[in-house]
């Protein structure tokens, strides 16, 4: 406990020690970041932008975690940047056109290096075009989008997480038939008062999990070239949010007065399948549901406080479970239970402690998911706490999270622990 204290305090010193520099006129530069106006349009706008994570990470491994020479490793330190974009974002008159461009997350197991294990990959976040049909009330866009079903965390902005990450509770089609949350398709959006709605009809990208020699009565995701459905509809008490964007904020820091209640769903038909012993096959919807609520909720001293709760129900097909980590060097070594046929609780909160300055906030937050799948009948709980140090808002921020995991083997659970320091820099 001392060590992370000490850490803790360090960590803030450094910050804080950097925020001090910066006067008023650069702060307001860095929030509005790099933007093209014309005197002869004024509707045209062009924003382009550069965003990155660099994380540093204590690892403790999960059992029988080996390196490549098949030694036996309990824990690790590595750097990692755990996000690289840049994007492109023109708006003019009723249209909107947005690009991102990412690399995959860089650790020191993957680069350019021909001898290298594994490869950095630039590939497309987003590209789509949008237009405003009629005023904010109807928005109808095309291409590879983030407006997904399900939840508010569904389509959540990378750089304004309240946590060190996107809860993958809210993303139940990670790894499996979508691009980094993405997917191609046709959307439409809109405020109508305090009713704020968005839905696509998508092409899910192919997802074939089907091994040589099937297991007889598992769930496995098939090749289907079939539509999904997706919704998620809110109702804005307070201050309104825009649908021009499909981002979600994680917290707005007590600059909004925002209290939503939200539902969602995702219908993919016919996405898995399962084996049977005397020759037959079954084919199996995937369906999603999930309720939320989000507030974000400024004091007069000038703190705020941010509330986060959803409830998803998952059905991928009976007994339905899958494993994995982020940038995970070992393979399986930072691996747990995270999608399956079930339900799972996801839970926020934070406070912005009070400040009269612009920079140098501080916001402590708690993270709870609770996850329980029919497969495994087990309940994991997933732990995460950190404090958010910000010196430009979301542009320029750093984040020290703990994270406790559950690791589910046999019927039995352990715990294994992970600390992130995380810095980004966004223009």
């Amino acid at each position: 406990m001392k060590n992370i204290a000490l850490g803790i305090a360090i960590f803030v010193a450094a910050f804080h020690g950097f925020s001090q520099k910066i006067p008023d006129s650069l702060y307001v530069a860095i929030q509005e970041g790099i933007r093209l106006k014309t005197d002869k349009y004024q509707t045209f706008e062009l924003n382009v932008g550069i965003h990155s994570q660099i994380w540093m990470r204590y690892m403790q491994l999960n059992p029988n975690t080996t390196d490549n020479q098949g030694n036996p490793v309990s824990h690790d330190v590595d750097l990692l940047l755990r996000q690289t974009s840049f994007t492109t974002h023109l708006a003019f008159d009723r249209y909107t056109f947005f690009v991102q461009t990412a690399l995959t997350p860089q650790s020191h197991t993957n680069s350019i290096n021909s001898n290298a294990p594994g490869k950095v990959q630039f590939y497309c976040y987003d590209a789509w075009g949008s237009m405003k049909i009629h005023k904010d009330y109807l928005i109808a866009g095309a291409g590879l989008t983030m407006y997904n079903g399900i939840s508010r965390y569904s389509s959540a902005s990378a750089t304004k997480t309240l946590t060190a990450d996107v809860p993958v509770s809210a993303l139940p089609a990670l790894s499996t038939d979508d691009q980094t949350g993405r997917q191609l398709g046709l959307f439409f959006t809109g405020n109508v008062g305090p009713f704020s709605y968005r839905t696509s009809i998508t092409k899910p990208f192919v997802a074939n999990t089907i091994p040589a020699t099937v297991e007889f009565n598992k769930i496995y995701f098939q090749p289907n070239h079939n539509f999904s459905y997706k919704g998620y509809f809110e109702w804005q008490f307070f201050d309104k949010e825009s649908n021009a964007m499909p981002f979600k904020t994680g917290t707005y820091m007590g600059q909004k007065k925002v209290l939503n209640l939200g539902f969602g769903f995702d219908f993919h038909p016919d996405a898995t399948i399962s084996y049977y012993s005397d020759g037959t096959f079954e084919d199996f919807n995937a369906t999603h549901l999930a309720v939320d609520l989000f507030l974000d909720y400024p004091f007069q001293n000038r703190s705020a406080l941010t509330f986060y709760v959803g409830q998803f129900w998952y059905n991928y097909g009976p007994n339905f479970t899958t494993s994995f980590g982020f940038a995970d060097i070992y393979g399986n070594g930072l691996s747990e239970f995270l999608q399956g046929t079930g339900m799972s609780t996801l839970l926020q909160t934070a406070y912005l402690l009070p400040s009269k300055e612009k920079s140098g906030r501080v916001q402590p937050f708690y993270e709870l998911t609770y996850r329980y799948f029919e497969g495994l009948n087990h309940r994991l709980i997933h732990h995460n706490i950190g404090l958010n140090y910000y010196v430009v808002g979301h542009k320029i921020k750093g984040t020290i999270q703990y994270e406790n995991r559950p690791y589910y083997d046999t019927n039995s659970i352990a715990r294994k622990s992970m600390a992130i320091v995380k810095v980004q820099f966004s223009l």
